[in-house]
């Protein structure tokens, strides 16, 4: 099996490079970045995070040890926090 030749250089160079080659062979191109790409944060999701988080700074803690008995009223129809007088 031939070894693979390396070349080195920056994108302007490597241009160079390329284009002497024939286009009827696959080339492997490994590219390693000088700095690191910065991506735009996601807006919208941090926004519906921030929302999230002032909702569950009012809510109580649980254990999670009254799950089941909570689903189970709740497939029956049992309706939590409504006042049925209003």
């Amino acid at each position: 099996m031939a070894r693979a030749q390396v070349y080195e250089g920056t994108p302007e160079q490597l241009v160079e490079y390329l284009n002497r080659l024939p286009n009827k062979n696959k080339y492997k191109m490994v590219v390693i970045p000088e700095e690191a790409i910065s991506i735009a944060p996601n807006e919208q999701a941090l926004s519906m995070l921030s929302d999230i988080a002032r909702m569950k700074e009012n809510m109580k803690e649980s254990d999670g040890s009254e799950t089941d008995r909570l689903l189970r009223e709740g497939r029956t129809g049992a309706m939590y926090g409504a006042d049925p007088t209003e």
